[in-house]
């Protein structure tokens, strides 16, 4: 069975913090003070993000992160794809004899 990872859920999170924030630009420090994840996780996820063209970054003193695209058109699916692969769904009854056991 497949689980939503750290990475996966810490993603969701940062985004839906971006999204709500009105400020044009977010720090990557800002989203480790108040929403607590760790900051090499933090940054690594921001970069993966922006690798993948969700967010997009500003360098410099006055820098940060802010959605390149639409709050609206990111599912926790695409999320799920990007830090997790694809996920198979494997139905238990299955196994090719017919049964469903536990």
């Amino acid at each position: 069975m497949s689980t939503i990872t750290r990475q996966t859920a810490y993603a969701e999170r940062a985004l839906t913090y971006i999204a709500k924030s009105k400020k044009n630009l977010i720090l990557s420090s800002e989203i480790i003070n108040n929403l607590k994840i760790p900051k090499s996780l933090t940054r690594q996820i921001l970069l993966t993000l922006q690798k993948e063209d969700i967010l997009t970054s500003i360098k410099g003193s006055k820098g940060g992160f802010k959605l390149a695209i639409p709050i609206d058109q990111i599912s926790f699916y695409d999320l799920v794809q990007i830090f997790q692969g694809d996920l198979k769904y494997m139905d238990p009854r299955d196994r090719g004899d017919g049964f469903c056991r536990f």
